[in-house]
């Protein structure tokens, strides 16, 4: 039962909980139970991630864009933004995923000494 609980919760934070279910994480399955795990991480960690909470953020406008259209951006987007508005000021090419383009860390790197200089 709070298994189950916990699923809905999950579900209602917004994350994907199809093809898993208490049973799953009785038996600790690691793939489902890690997946689960991380969304529910995500969500915590994007929850702040948005204009009306962080009005900063207005400094990532590009040329030509009005707020409207950066309001309608989800966290994640936002955060991608924000990563290539650090590395076009660092001299550095942007990225466009947070998976292939961040590899090699060289964005990390340029992303860290832009925002944190030594």
């Amino acid at each position: 039962e709070n298994l189950n609980l916990a699923l809905n919760s999950a579900s209602a934070i917004g994350c994907t909980v199809v093809n898993i279910g208490a049973q799953d994480l009785t038996e600790g399955k690691p793939h489902l139970v890690l997946g689960l795990l991380w969304q529910i991480i995500k969500v915590g960690l994007f929850a702040d991630i948005e204009i009306s909470r962080n009005e900063a953020l207005i400094a990532l406008l590009k040329e030509g864009e009005d707020l409207e259209e950066l309001m309608k951006l989800s966290p994640e987007e936002l955060l991608l933004q924000w990563v290539n508005y650090h590395l076009t000021n660092a001299g550095w090419p942007t990225i466009s995923n947070f998976s292939h383009d961040i590899k090699d860390s060289r964005a990390y790197f340029h992303l860290l000494d832009q925002i944190a200089p030594k």
